[in-house]
């Protein structure tokens, strides 16, 4: 066999295993822990993490920005995974008002308002995609190939009034909140939260 066909196999073989090595080193690169500030350097469409605001001396605004996470684009697979996220963004946004609790010197907080949306963004595939590039993601990302992607991102924002152990059951009539109970029971409940993660499966 000639070198003229030996060489376009050798170049093949090379850069399928450069393609490999990018691939493996991009799925191990990780991205900070869902439970963790808003970082003030990214657009706000790939941002995540909570914020706070302090109102006056004893109350506080927190909002829990969710990570845009995709889901399978059938209906009651969105709708688990809407649910799901919902649930978590509020967890994170309770969290962060009982650690802020405890923070200023109080022990427990009633919540005063609640506001939660989620933000839906429907991405098309590029209708030129061939049939191999489809096949590449669900081989090697483990995602079935889809012509539509589905993105969910809750954001929920939590107003609470701060108060000390001495008046917690005295003055509210809704809910109050023991801080350190509140904390020990979502760090149990999300035990990988302030882990490095994954970036999500299929690129935007």
């Amino acid at each position: 066999m000639s070198r003229r066909h030996c060489r376009p196999r050798g170049q093949g073989v090379f850069l399928c295993c450069l393609f490999l090595a990018t691939l493996t080193a991009c799925a191990a690169e990780k991205q900070r822990a869902l439970y963790s500030p808003l970082d003030p350097e990214t657009p706000y469409y790939d941002n995540y993490g909570y914020s706070e605001t302090a109102i006056t001396g004893d109350t506080v605004e927190i909002t829990y920005l969710s990570r845009d996470e995709s889901a399978i684009p059938y209906l009651d697979y969105v709708e688990r995974t809407k649910q799901v996220l919902e649930q978590r963004a509020h967890d994170f946004a309770l969290w962060r008002v009982a650690e802020a609790t405890l923070e200023n010197g109080f022990t427990h907080f009633v919540v005063k308002e609640t506001t939660a949306q989620t933000q839906k963004h429907i991405v098309g595939r590029d209708p030129d995609l061939t049939y191999h590039r489809d096949l590449n993601y669900m081989i090697l990302i483990g995602y079935s190939a889809y012509r539509t992607n589905i993105w969910l991102q809750p954001v929920v924002t939590l107003r609470a009034r701060l108060l000390p152990e001495a008046v917690a059951d005295k003055t509210e009539t809704v809910d109050v909140h023991d801080a350190q109970a509140i904390i020990t029971r979502l760090e149990s409940a999300y035990p990988l939260a302030r882990e490095s993660v994954d970036p999500p499966l299929i690129p935007r």
